[in-house]
């Protein structure tokens, strides 16, 4: 399944029309047909907005497997420090790990 059929799928599972989904979203409906077509795809913030609207992540609509990092040590440092940060830096956070990925996957790509 590619990006526009994860996406067409996700919406029609959770009973949401494109025309909510394109408003839940704030793009125009055209627009999100022309992604759940392979026409077009979003820019990052779009992507992460149809991922939260869709209760997914962006990784599964990227058909991506998640970032990992190959030491646990480093990886318990990492969370220490995130779960220290108040709620607007962890989301700064979250946000910038998804744009990476998002990155990653589109670089592999070509």
């Amino acid at each position: 399944m590619d990006f526009g059929e994860k996406i067409r799928y996700r919406r029609e599972k959770l009973e949401i029309s494109r025309h909510e989904l394109a408003k839940m979203v704030k793009i125009n409906y055209y627009t999100l047909a022309k992604y759940e077509t392979g026409v077009n795809e979003p820019d990052l913030n779009t992507l992460v907005e149809i991922a939260k609207a869709l209760q997914v992540s962006t990784d599964y609509i990227l058909s991506m497997p998640p970032c990992s990092t190959p030491n646990p040590a480093d990886e318990d440092d990492l969370l220490k420090k995130y779960r220290s940060l108040l709620k607007p830096a962890q989301e700064r956070i979250r946000n910038q790990l998804e744009f990476e990925c998002y990155q990653q996957h589109r670089l592999h790509r070509h």
